[in-house]
C-alpha cells in the first residue's frame, strides 16, 4: 500500500470517529435540572406515581393526559407546598420552567410570592409570569403536599388529595405559616358579619 493511499485511508478514519464522538457526547450531553433539593427530586416521582393511581384515566373519564402534570410551589420560611395536578387554570404570579421525569413532563410554576424559592430552584434567567385577571379554575384532581424543613432537608409531612374529606386550607397549611399565607392572600381573612345597631 503507497503511503499517501494510507495517510488518506487513516485520515477518513480519524474524521469518521471524530465525528461519531461528537454527535455521541452531544446527544449524551445531560439536561441540567432546575431542581436543587434532592429531597424533592427523590420524592417526586413517588407523588407522580400517586397522582396517576388515584386519577386514573377511568377517574378523569380520559380528559387529562397522564403524563403531563402541572406543580404549583408555594415555598414559605420552614414549609413547602406542592400541587400537583392535570389542569394548567389558576396560576397567577409565577416562574415556570419544565422538566421531564422519567415519562412525564412537568411544568412547574414556582410562585413568585414565596419566600426564598432560590434555596430549593435555580430560577435565574427565567421571566416571572405577573398576575392576571382572576381565573375561576374547578380542579378536582389535585394531589397536594406539605413539607418541612427540618435541620436542612425537606420531610414529607402531609398529602392531601380531592377525595380527602378533611381537606381544607386552613387545616392544610401550617399554623407557623398564617401570618405570611394571610400577607400574600394565599390565605383570605373572612370578613365578620356587619351587626345592625339597634335605634
Amino acid at each position: 500500500m503507497k503511503p499517501i493511499s494510507f495517510l488518506f485511508l487513516f485520515a477518513i478514519l480519524f474524521l469518521s470517529c471524530q465525528s461519531k464522538e461528537n454527535s455521541v457526547s452531544e446527544k449524551e450531553e445531560p439536561k441540567t435540572s432546575r431542581i436543587l433539593n434532592q429531597e424533592l427530586k427523590n420524592i417526586l416521582p413517588e407523588l407522580i406515581q400517586l397522582q396517576n393511581q388515584i386519577f386514573d384515566k377511568e377517574t378523569t373519564n380520559g380528559n387529562y393526559d397522564p403524563k403531563h402534570l402541572y406543580a404549583r410551589i408555594l415555598t414559605a420560611e420552614n414549609f413547602f407546598y406542592l400541587n400537583l395536578t392535570f389542569n394548567d387554570c389558576g396560576f397567577n404570579g409565577f416562574y415556570p420552567f419544565q422538566e421531564k421525569m422519567g415519562n412525564h413532563k412537568i411544568d412547574f410554576f414556582v410562585d413568585s410570592k414565596s419566600f426564598q424559592p432560590e434555596r430549593y430552584f435555580d430560577l435565574r434567567n427565567l421571566t416571572q409570569i405577573q398576575d392576571s385577571d382572576v381565573e375561576i379554575c374547578e380542579d378536582w384532581y389535585f394531589l397536594k403536599a406539605k413539607f418541612q424543613l427540618i435541620n436542612g432537608k425537606l420531610k414529607l409531612t402531609k398529602i392531601s388529595t380531592f377525595f380527602d374529606n378533611s381537606y381544607s386550607e386552613k387545616s392544610f397549611y401550617d399554623k407557623q405559616d398564617s401570618a405570611f399565607l394571610h400577607k400574600i392572600e394565599v390565605l383570605m381573612v373572612e370578613p365578620e358579619p356587619i351587626q345592625k345597631k339597634e335605634n
